[in-house]
């Protein structure tokens, strides 16, 4: 660079036997650097050592206090999860149990049904029992898939029949899109497709889909 050094006075900074950094001093005005100023140096270098490695420490502790706020906020959504799948797991049973209990009584009234079917003399009379069969046998199906849906069990891999899962999956949330006015166009393969999965999950995933194009539907549609 062309630069030249005609002086030079180095300091060293040091903390507990460890170099930090140094001063260095070059090209005094005139003539050598004196003792005064090397004393004078190395007073400061003390000084400035203390206030390097405060500096340090200081962002290390800072890099530290980032670190426990995102490990906190890590607890904080665990624990959120974890109070969800209480939640559901505990939805998860009281459905179950629900879907016994009218599962019972519906067994009797589609046996009755049949009955009054069979034996009635009323043409009319007959229609309306089938009518009251073919809904009994309707809600029977729902309560079926929703014991399948709310079941708690361990991943199973193995061949799923998909359009019999989406489907099962209709079957489920049927009423729902009906109340929200919403028709729906099936359009399945003529032949099964087939795919390696677990059945439960790969039924919420398709419920969740469907409810989420339910919810972007507030008007209703197809």
């Amino acid at each position: 660079t062309g630069f030249k050094t005609r002086s030079m006075l180095c300091q060293p900074l040091t903390m507990y036997d460890r170099v930090v950094g140094a001063v260095q001093l070059i090209n005094r005005r005139s003539g050598p650097f004196t003792e005064s100023e090397r004393v004078f140096v190395e007073t400061v270098a003390g000084s400035l050592a203390i206030a390097i490695e405060n500096a340090r420490l200081y962002e290390e502790l800072r890099a530290q206090l980032k670190q426990l706020e995102i490990t906190h906020q890590e607890l904080v959504d665990t624990q959120s999860r974890l109070v969800e799948s209480a939640r559901l797991a505990s939805i998860g049973e009281l459905a179950a149990g629900l879907a016994h209990e009218v599962n019972n009584p519906m067994g009797i009234i589609l046996g009755f049904a049949q009955l009054i079917r069979q034996r009635a003399a009323e043409q009319r009379v007959r229609e309306h029992a089938a009518i009251i069969e073919r809904e009994a046998e309707r809600i029977q199906r729902i309560v079926q898939n929703l014991l399948g849906f709310a079941r708690q069990s361990a991943a199973e891999i193995a061949p799923v029949d998909f359009s019999r899962l989406a489907e099962t999956a209709l079957g489920v949330v049927e009423y729902q899109l009906t109340k929200a006015n919403i028709r729906v166009t099936r359009g399945f393969a003529a032949e099964p497709v087939s795919v390696r999965a677990d059945h439960d999950q790969l039924l919420q995933v398709v419920i969740n889909l469907i409810q989420n194009a339910r919810q972007a539907m507030p008007a209703g549609g197809e």
